[in-house]
């Protein structure tokens, strides 16, 4: 297996097939098909994605990730979405506690803040 898909590389067979920040813009049946996936593996309700889609399609969602020059989340924010995944059952509240007092204190910078903070979403 690692030999065939070592030769298609080699060969150009598999070039282009994936979607970058500057590749071909999904189709609404594609967003739709991919949204409706995400429903049925239960990582989102329908609810939340008629939102998304209606958001996707409006052009909403365009320049809104927070980088590297973007907007801090206040300290509230932060609380809301730690108390949002405990809630959830994705981190405990000692977890919780650590992250924040970490994100406070500007202990985890870089990677590790970012990792934080993707963890908060």
């Amino acid at each position: 297996e690692a030999e065939t898909k070592l030769k298609a590389i080699l060969s150009g067979e598999k070039r282009g097939k994936k979607r970058g920040m500057f590749g071909k813009k999904p189709t609404e049946s594609e967003v739709r098909s991919k949204l409706e996936k995400l429903i049925e593996e239960g990582k989102i309700t329908e609810d939340e994605a008629e939102t998304k889609l209606k958001a996707i399609l409006s052009g909403e969602k365009r320049g809104k990730k927070r980088g590297m020059f973007g907007k801090k989340p206040t300290e509230s924010e932060v609380r809301s979405k730690l108390e949002k995944l405990i809630e959830e059952g994705k981190i405990t509240e000692d977890e919780a506690e650590t992250k924040l007092k970490a994100i406070l204190s500007g202990e985890k910078r870089g990677k590790k803040q970012k990792v934080l903070l993707d963890n908060l979403k």
